[in-house]
């Protein structure tokens, strides 16, 4: 897989940023360093990734009923953790604790 670009919405505009492939978007965001998405166990169980694919394809693990209803899944709501982006994706983040910083650390 080739790198490719991400486009992340956050309370102060739309931020972008090339990626590397990585096992889910949520790794290859921590990877180039965007703090942006909040981070728990890393495998579909506490629902801390919580984000909506604006535009963009993907292919996805099995993700927890308890965080991702089917409906809204069918409707692009999804866990970072559990995506790998297979091509140029835009994302908003539609968990309640909002990280702000939306730069590299």
């Amino acid at each position: 897989m080739q790198h490719y670009s991400i486009k992340y919405r956050a309370s102060d505009g739309v931020h972008s940023a090339r990626l590397k492939p990585a096992r889910s978007l949520l790794e290859a965001m921590e990877l180039a360093g965007i703090r942006w998405i909040r981070v728990g166990c890393r495998r579909g169980g506490c629902g801390q990734c919580k984000c909506k694919v604006l535009h963009g394809d993907y292919s996805k693990q099995r993700m927890s009923r308890a965080h991702i209803s089917l409906e809204e899944e069918e409707s692009g709501v999804i866990l970072a953790c559990r995506i790998q982006p297979i091509a140029d994706i835009e994302i908003e983040l539609i968990t309640t604790d909002l990280i702000e910083n939306t730069g590299n650390r």
